[in-house]
């Protein structure tokens, strides 16, 4: 019996129109895609599908290129890679990977050349393929001196549970395995159209014999997986994802633009106003193992598991969380305190002033995830500032 393709025909012909969309009168644009090996097989897959391939890019040579694997320095460098690609016969479609790396670096000179190219050579087009999210404003000044990226985008989101089943389905099929409906149910509803987490708890009953959910959500190649998802998010995706979990609102710009790209893309869902995170395997990973709080202080800021959160404190909370950060896990007297906070001031804080500030500091602190006990009482000592609670 044939086996049939990874996802349904109808999200996979969808996908590839996207594509066929950009190039269709000679123009280049980019794509966001969650995963760059799912991209992969879905291009493999339309490589050697010559139906789709007729019905959407009859007219053109469709070719992949990975930067990652390449050496380019300067535009000549650029001009021989793509020229061992180029055909003659038909008008080229590059499908660029590998720019992520590019785009955190911010590094003009390097998406300048492929605007050049671009302009300069007729008869090629490119899509640029993006695992992050390239429309950011943290990248929007870089993109728009090289309008070739921006000329045509589309955020392809996560698959919907119906892709998921399918795509189960397919594995079942792959590996000859028989898994009851509510254990399937379970893994369609937890991994939430994320083909990479579904795979690997597929595989995990498959080499296991183990219908223990436990098992299947939390060996240790699962936790791997929610460890690599979550260090793909931009940090303003992060502050958002986080604020979610614990019902914050997005403030500032950079967190307004994440919070509407992760719906679009289907990382958050919202239904009247209330919004979740979409993978609840992705949520409990967070609250179990990256909510282990890591406060430094350095460079002259405040961060929290590499996030600056300084902007959430006044002048005098911020003096405070310095002084306890840089004296974490010691005993700390109010002398201390009120020496350190009084070093502009004509007098040295009381007592009940520091106890304000404290109680303060504690509310906005267990806002961001810290228990109580973050700042603990000393009776009679002062107070000690304990990481990772």
């Amino acid at each position: 019996m044939k086996i049939p393709e990874p996802i349904r025909s109808t999200t996979f012909t969808e996908m590839v129109n996207s594509w066929s969309n950009i190039c269709k009168y000679g123009e280049s644009g980019s794509i966001y895609f969650y995963s760059k090996a799912d991209f992969l097989r879905r291009f493999n897959q339309l490589d050697s599908d010559p139906v789709i391939l007729k019905k959407f890019f009859s007219k053109r040579d469709l070719f992949l290129f990975d930067i990652e694997s390449l050496v380019i320095e300067d535009i000549d460098d650029l001009h021989k890679a793509l020229s061992r690609f180029v055909s003659g016969k038909k008008p080229n479609l590059f499908f660029v990977l590998g720019l992520d790396d590019q785009l955190r670096q911010k590094n003009n000179h390097f998406f300048s050349m492929f605007q050049d190219v671009e302009s300069q050579i007729k008869d090629q087009s490119f899509i640029f393929v993006f695992n992050m999210d390239f429309t950011h404003p943290d990248y929007r000044k870089l993109l728009n001196l090289n309008s070739t990226f921006l000329q045509n985008t589309f955020l392809h989101p996560l698959y919907s549970n119906k892709d998921s089943e399918y795509f189960i389905h397919y594995l079942t099929r792959k590996w000859k395995l028989n898994i009851r409906r509510e254990i399937m149910d379970q893994i369609i509803e937890n991994c939430s159209g994320h083909f990479w987490l579904i795979k690997e708890a597929i595989r995990y009953i498959r080499d296991n014999s183990t219908n223990d959910i436990e098992e299947i959500f939390w060996h240790e190649q699962m936790q791997i997986r929610y460890q690599s998802i979550w260090d793909q998010f931009l940090p303003s995706e992060k502050n958002v994802i986080n604020g979610i979990i614990k019902a914050n609102i997005p403030s500032s710009e950079n967190e307004i633009h994440s919070l509407n790209f992760l719906l679009k893309t289907k990382w958050l869902n919202i239904n009247k106003s209330q919004a979740w995170v979409s993978i609840p395997l992705l949520e409990q990973y967070i609250k179990k193992q990256i909510w282990k709080l890591v406060y430094e202080h350095k460079n002259g800021h405040l961060y929290l598991n590499g996030v600056v959160i300084e902007s959430s404190f006044s002048p005098k909370e911020k003096q405070l969380l310095t002084f306890f950060i840089d004296n974490q896990n010691k005993e700390i007297s109010r002398d201390q305190i009120s020496d350190n906070l009084s070093i502009n001031e004509e007098e040295p804080l009381s007592n009940w002033a520091i106890d304000q500030l404290i109680s303060r500091l504690r509310k906005k602190l267990k806002l961001v995830g810290s228990s109580v006990d973050t700042i603990r009482t000393l009776k009679n000592k002062g107070y000690i500032f304990i990481q990772n609670t």
